[in-house]
């Protein structure tokens, strides 16, 4: 299953050079990251700063956000569908631990989403 940080990190990926820097212009008007960071920044080092500063989901509205300023709603719009699906997997996943403690007692241990009958 994806992370918003893989899904942000493909996202950036597809804008070309100029749209990158285009997309750092409008993030530095939306926090605390420094100019001088976000210029010597390629789309991985941005993806970084944005879920250190802002944690993911503010980083996945701004994103969101930047992208539609841009006229990138094809991208923004593959990214609400991909969170979307990761956000289903997570319930569905989070059902079945939950279903499975529940019916058989089992203990699971949500690091490695492993059940143990104790």
């Amino acid at each position: 299953m994806a992370s918003v940080k893989q899904l942000l990190n493909d996202t950036l990926d597809d804008l070309e050079k100029k749209e990158l820097k285009r997309f750092k212009s409008y993030l530095r008007e939306d926090g605390p990251i420094p100019v001088s960071v976000l210029e010597k920044a390629d789309a991985t080092d941005t993806v970084d700063q944005m879920l250190d500063r802002f944690g993911p989901e503010r980083a996945v509205k701004i994103t969101l956000d930047i992208l539609k300023k841009m006229n990138q709603n094809h991208l923004a719009e593959q990214l609400e569908n991909k969170l979307t699906k990761v956000k289903i997997m997570s319930c569905a996943q989070t059902e079945v631990r939950v279903d499975l403690n529940t019916k058989t007692g089992a203990k699971v241990n949500a690091t490695t989403e492993k059940a143990y009958v104790g």
